[in-house]
């Protein structure tokens, strides 16, 4: 028993009893006196005195456990997020960079939190145990202080500001540049349609409108003196009837011949001027009525051109910048590399953004890529292929279209000049623009046949000049928008300059209804 009180008297000033002592109910001291007490009083003051010894190391295991606990749990905690932490963080990618940053924030928030839990903890231990865990904890402490650094990267929050900001100006640049493009080019269509082919087409139907005045004011002049001769040769044969003197029955045979085949004639002539006239006011309306169909024909043409233009740029800003733009806006920041060291470097993030921003301007402009086909390339080519359409082959195909939605109206002027056209050649027609029945009725593959001949009348004076003037303007556009419009421009002025060339020279007049 004084081997016990001795252990005990050497050991209850240390700090590794004293720390724990402090939280057992008996003390130490009084195990220790009760142990000193009982020395000398035989076997039962032995084992009261062990007893109290046992009772004592029970509570100093207890308290040691406890407080080890209070250190060990909140380590243990962090020691087993960590798997979960990092498929967390592995997951982000589908998060933009402010909502990764948040997250990041959070997750730094609770591992500081566990470590600084640990850290008071460990306070409540010996100064032997603080002394041995202080310096990993710290170490633990300085990672997650990284950590918590990186996820509130201000660097990154000003850069991405600053490219938020940029994108924004870029934006509002763009589509203003997009709008006034195309409002310029809509202007000068507009312009260059009125000037070029609306203008002359009206002078074109006003010329002929003089023209049906002229004619019937000749005609109307011609039938006074036709009328004042058949009043002449009426007096003529009332004198011959006997009003007059003479008496040779042979001259007077003579005469009243004479005047009567005289009568005859004026009347024939009374009778054509009227069909002349007839005819002619015919002609000039139908004439009239025909620019009116080319002029709304080419009139439609350029506004479609125009709406196809203005819908294919608001098109290509809604449906192929707008999704990149917002896909640059949310994901900047992002790189392949935000593991490695780099990741959270300003300079490194800025490259990475412009490498992006130069694949979606290829994206955007270039002809040939890996990725996205160039969307104003699709706009330059396609503007091309509708510019080709002013070639021979091509206009003529677009010319043949017009006459054959002329030659199909449900016109009676047109109708009746096919019919009589059909009428009169009716042995030389091929069975193949006939009706199977044996009628004169007009069939779609004669109007076909009609409508080809015609265009190819205009093909050999006017749609051949036309080429001749486009094609090289083509060839040299180089896949210039505005160049593509010139040809289709220059197109435009020939058709409507050979055209008038044709009515001016009266070839259309000259045409007979069985040609």
């Amino acid at each position: 028993m004084g081997f016990l009180s001795g252990v005990l008297g050497a050991v209850k000033n240390e700090n590794e009893v004293t720390t724990y002592d402090n939280y057992i109910e008996k003390k130490l001291n009084e195990v220790l006196d009760e142990v000193n007490n009982n020395i000398g009083s035989g076997r039962d003051g032995l084992v009261e005195a062990v007893g109290a010894v046992k009772g004592w190391l029970e509570g100093y295991d207890k308290k040691l456990q406890e407080k080890t606990n209070n250190v060990t749990k909140h380590l243990d905690t962090l020691s087993k997020n960590i798997e979960t932490n990092i498929n967390d963080v592995n997951s982000f990618i589908s998060y933009n960079v402010f909502q990764q940053r948040d997250a990041c924030r959070l997750m730094a928030t609770k591992m500081a939190a566990d470590v600084n839990q640990s850290k008071e903890a460990l306070k409540q231990l010996d100064n032997n145990a603080q002394n041995m865990l202080t310096p990993p904890l710290n170490s633990i402490h300085q990672a997650v202080d990284a950590f918590t650094k990186s996820a509130e990267n201000n660097d990154l929050q000003v850069l991405n500001t600053t490219v938020r900001e940029q994108l924004a100006n870029l934006k509002t640049l763009l589509e203003g540049e997009v709008a006034a493009r195309v409002n310029e080019m809509a202007t000068n269509i507009d312009n260059a349609f009125e000037k070029k082919i609306h203008g002359p087409l009206k002078q074109i139907n006003s010329e002929l409108g003089r023209v049906k005045v002229a004619l019937e004011g000749w005609i109307s002049k011609a039938k006074k003196v036709v009328k004042a001769a058949m009043n002449k040769c009426n007096e003529i044969i009332k004198k011959l009837d006997g009003t007059t003197g003479t008496d040779d029955p042979e001259k007077r045979k003579a005469v009243e011949i004479a005047a009567e085949a005289l009568r005859a004639k004026a009347q024939k002539l009374f009778d054509a001027a009227d069909s002349v006239k007839n005819e002619i006011g015919s002609w000039v309306g139908n004439a009239t009525g025909k620019v009116g169909d080319l002029d709304l024909a080419l009139r439609k043409d350029l506004y479609d051109i125009k709406n196809s233009i203005k819908e294919s740029m608001w098109d290509y800003i809604t449906v192929d910048i707008l999704p990149q733009f917002n896909v640059v806006k949310d994901k900047v920041g992002e790189n392949e590399t935000r593991k490695t060291k780099d990741a959270g470097n300003i300079n490194h993030n800025w490259e990475e953004l412009k490498k992006k921003i130069t694949e979606y301007s290829n994206d955007i402009y270039k002809h040939e890529m890996n990725g996205v086909s160039g969307h104003i390339a699709r706009i330059i080519t396609n503007m091309g292929t509708y510019a080709g359409k002013f070639t021979e082959e091509g206009f003529k195909a677009t010319v043949k279209e017009w006459i054959i939605n002329i030659v199909n109206d449900e016109n009676e002027y047109v109708n009746d000049k096919l019919q009589k056209y059909l009428e009169n050649n009716y042995g030389q027609v091929s069975h193949t623009y006939k009706n199977a029945d044996g009628t004169n009725d007009i069939t779609d593959t004669f109007r076909n046949l009609i409508a080809q001949v015609i265009v190819q009348k205009l093909q050999n004076e006017v749609i051949k000049d036309i080429d001749r003037m486009v094609t090289p303007l083509l060839e040299a556009a180089d896949d210039k928008i505005n160049q593509y419009l010139q040809a289709v421009q220059m197109g435009c002025d020939q058709l409507a300059g050979g055209l008038e060339g044709v009515i001016e020279a009266k070839r259309v007049a000259q045409m007979s209804y069985d040609d």
